[in-house]
């Protein structure tokens, strides 16, 4: 018996984007360009950070097609609705970063419909409700060495007055 279960029934390889009234159901690139986008989108990353990145990185990485991010019947079908270049290109970069730092990520930067500030803005929103959330859960204290009951014994410091006669 598998420890894991299929990875087809935890993983939804499929996106919904809704245009306009009408929702287009797209599906994760394949295995081949997904690796080639992340590798890409790796060394953009590091390019953009001011890092050095040597030229035979930057020609394995390679580029990638926007339009390979789609199935093919998909975004002919887009383009036959007049979807607009912008929006396309613009649900390619959510399937980048969907490829690259999951749905939540690419959630957040579709909703801010590419505006950078923005989705950094939605980003802290969340981050922020997660430290909510999280601060407003009472952990239990450490019970090592602690007893429910107070003991019975004689309180410390204090000297306990004799019972006995005075010699």
């Amino acid at each position: 018996m598998a420890l894991f279960p299929d990875l087809a029934e935890v993983l939804d390889p499929y996106i919904d984007i809704p245009i306009r009234g009408k929702v287009y159901r797209l599906l994760q690139p394949s295995g081949e360009v997904g690796l080639r986008a992340m590798q890409a989108v790796t060394v953009g990353e590091r390019l953009a950070r001011g890092e050095e990145v040597d030229k035979k990185e930057v020609e394995e990485a390679g580029e990638v097609d926007l339009e390979e991010m789609f199935d093919p019947t998909v975004l002919d079908q887009m383009r036959t609705d007049g979807v607009r270049q912008g929006e396309i290109a613009h649900i390619a970069m959510t399937i980048l970063i969907w490829i690259r730092h999951g749905i939540s990520e690419a959630l957040l930067f579709y909703r801010s419909g590419g505006d950078e500030e923005k989705a950094g803005a939605l980003a802290r929103e969340k981050r922020a409700a997660l430290l909510a959330a999280a601060n407003t859960t009472r952990r239990q204290g450490s019970t090592n060495g602690t007893s429910q009951r107070r003991a019975t014994s004689p309180r410390r410091g204090r000297a306990r007055k004799s019972r006995g006669t005075r010699s």
